[in-house]
C-alpha cells in the first residue's frame, strides 16, 4: 500500500494539508482581531465576565447562617403539627436569614424543609408551597 504512494503524491497531501490548516487559524483568529480593532474604532467594550459584579459572594459565614437556618427549621418542624401555623414559623425563620435568599441556597434549604416534613408525615407541602414561604 505504501508503495504505491509516490513522494510526489505524499508531498502534494501534506503540502495541501498543511495549507488547510494554516488557512483555518488564519480565519479564525484574524476575524478576532478584526472584530477588536472594529470595537476599538467605534468605542465599544467587549463583554467580559471577569468583570461583573456577583450579587452575592459565597463564604464561611453564609454556609454557618445555613446551617443555623436549618436547625431552627428543622426544630419548627418538630414541634408544629399545625400546617397554617407551621407555615408562618417557617417563614419567619426564614425572613430572618435575607442573605440566603439566593438560588445557591435557596434551593438546598427547600430541599430541606421537604426532606423534614416527609420524615415527620404530619405536613406535606409542595414544591411552590415551599418556595413561597421566602
Amino acid at each position: 500500500m505504501i508503495r504505491e504512494i509516490t513522494w510526489t503524491q505524499y508531498v502534494f497531501t501534506i503540502s495541501g494539508l498543511c495549507l488547510c490548516y494554516y488557512l483555518y487559524l488564519f480565519y479564525r483568529f484574524a476575524k478576532k482581531s478584526q472584530r477588536k480593532d472594529f470595537n476599538e474604532q467605534n468605542g465599544i467594550e467587549e463583554y467580559d465576565p471577569s468583570m461583573e459584579e456577583v450579587d452575592a459572594i459565597i463564604t464561611d459565614e453564609l454556609f454557618e447562617k445555613a446551617d443555623e437556618l436549618i436547625q431552627k427549621l428543622t426544630v419548627s418542624i418538630e414541634i408544629e403539627d399545625n400546617k397554617e401555623q407551621l407555615c408562618a414559623l417557617l417563614s419567619g425563620n426564614l425572613g430572618e436569614y435575607p442573605e440566603l435568599n439566593t438560588p445557591a441556597f435557596r434551593a438546598g434549604i427547600n430541599n430541606r424543609i421537604q426532606t423534614e416534613l416527609e420524615k415527620r408525615g404530619v405536613v406535606t407541602m409542595s414544591e411552590h408551597e415551599v418556595d413561597g414561604l421566602w
